[in-house]
């Protein structure tokens, strides 16, 4: 649940935000070259995320690498403010 919480806790400081998943075909929202095409930076909570389907992003797109942990329920205080800290500091 770390997506969806990144995305709402970037969506609280103003930005526009989609969540989607990088476990093609099993995510809820899968990552698709529209979204990565609609997006003006593409975020990812982890590395291996990033390594997933990096194929699917160009070289001029920013990205944004975090390294949170798979330790929070959805929109849980704590991953909302780790989130935060952690796309300021990228």
């Amino acid at each position: 649940m770390r997506s969806p919480t990144l995305a709402q806790a970037l969506q609280s400081k103003g930005h526009n935000t989609r969540s989607c998943g990088s476990d093609i075909p099993n995510a809820l929202i899968p990552i698709s070259k529209k979204l990565v095409e609609w997006a003006d930076e593409v975020v990812f909570v982890n590395p291996e995320n990033y390594n997933a389907v990096s194929y699917m992003i160009g070289s001029d797109k920013p990205v944004k690498l975090l390294n949170i942990p798979d330790d929070y329920n959805y929109r849980d205080e704590a991953l909302m403010d780790i989130c935060i800290r952690m796309y300021e500091a990228a």
